[in-house]
């Protein structure tokens, strides 16, 4: 079974999570036995500087299938099992879902991403995840601060068991 799931952080508790960069977003049921998840889109706004973006939420944290490996300063995801564990810059690039070069492609002074037409940014999990009730967004810089980031908007593709 496949679900999409949107977070936009405009709809985040601003109470709690009065900033942009840090939200949860809660599901009207749950998520079991989740395979695979799949960024299909990303909108953000443009940063001041041209950089990566680590895209980190915290219930995808665990035993991915991919591995992460690091080029010219620049994380990147991908490989299989048995890749190279975390490089420089560090565990906040190997615990981030994805990451998204924030000069990818930019519209109307937002950053675009899209499955379609920029990389796949995709986890395969060895062992299936249980349960998922929520989603916890966190966007990083490349050495695991957050980063003060304007309203954004992640959709998920997620392949699970019913």
């Amino acid at each position: 079974m496949e679900s999409e799931i949107f977070l936009d952080s405009m709809r985040r508790d601003t109470t709690y999570y009065p900033n942009a960069n840090n939200f949860v977003v809660y599901l009207r049921s749950p998520l079991r036995n989740i395979y695979q998840v799949d960024i299909i889109s990303a909108i953000f706004p443009r940063l001041t500087y041209d950089n990566n973006v680590l895209v980190d939420i915290q219930e995808l944290r665990n035993n991915k299938l991919k591995g992460v490996y690091s080029l010219n300063q620049y994380a990147y995801f991908g490989g299989a099992a048995g890749s190279s564990g975390v490089t420089s810059p560090g565990e906040s690039v190997s615990r981030s879902f994805g990451v998204i070069a924030s000069a990818a492609h930019t519209i109307n002074s937002n950053v675009v991403y899209n499955e379609n037409t920029n990389y796949k940014i995709s986890s395969k999990f060895l062992t299936p995840l249980d349960y998922i009730d929520k989603f916890t967004v966190n966007w990083r810089d490349q050495t695991g601060n957050l980063i003060p980031i304007g309203d954004n908007t992640i959709l998920l593709r997620v392949k699970h068991d019913c």
